[in-house]
């Protein structure tokens, strides 16, 4: 079943591409929601493919540093932050730390621009930042982002999505 389900978003993304033609909002959205889909199924090497795609065309449409907001009653926005966030995830999980890192302090810069840390996304995204730290070794960075991410969760009242579960996860593997 997943290699039926990824298949065939593979192709459905492969045909939105060709009937773009060029830079579209359509299939760097996609790209991202494929880009997600890829890595939850471990994926990560095409994951980050798809979602520096994504990147690419939210740079060519001028969007990648936009407050952009989602029309699905979420109220999510700054959804280049989000590409840069989840990328930065992926690259550290493949060992490019230098990748990560570049893609991740852009995602925060995008959201200090945006006035948009305060919101579950910038929760992920601190918690995404200490992760890279812990891998870096940096315990006081990872220590704080962690906190901050966790303090987000609480102000927004996330604590019941699986993030917050990785959260503390996290934070739990900083204290041995």
């Amino acid at each position: 079943l997943r290699d039926w389900v990824l298949a065939t978003c593979e192709a459905r993304l492969a045909k939105r591409q060709a009937e773009a033609g060029g830079p579209d909002a359509g299939v760097a959205k996609l790209s991202l929601a494929i880009g997600e889909l890829l890595a939850h199924f471990g994926k990560y090497s095409r994951a980050a493919a798809v979602l520096e795609e994504s990147k690419r065309i939210r740079l060519a449409l001028g969007t990648l540093h936009a407050r952009d907001l989602a029309h699905d009653g979420s109220r999510r926005c700054c959804s280049g932050a989000i590409v840069l966030s989840l990328l930065g995830l992926i690259k550290m999980l493949l060992n490019d730390f230098t990748g990560a890192r570049a893609d991740l302090e852009e995602a925060k810069r995008i959201r200090k621009e945006n006035v948009a840390f305060d919101m579950f996304d910038g929760a992920v995204l601190c918690c995404h930042c200490g992760m890279l730290a812990m891998n870096l070794l940096d315990f006081e960075k990872a220590r704080t982002d962690f906190e901050e991410s966790k303090r987000i969760f609480a102000m927004t009242r996330n604590q019941r999505h699986f993030q917050y579960a990785v959260l503390l996860d996290s934070l739990g593997a900083l204290h041995f």
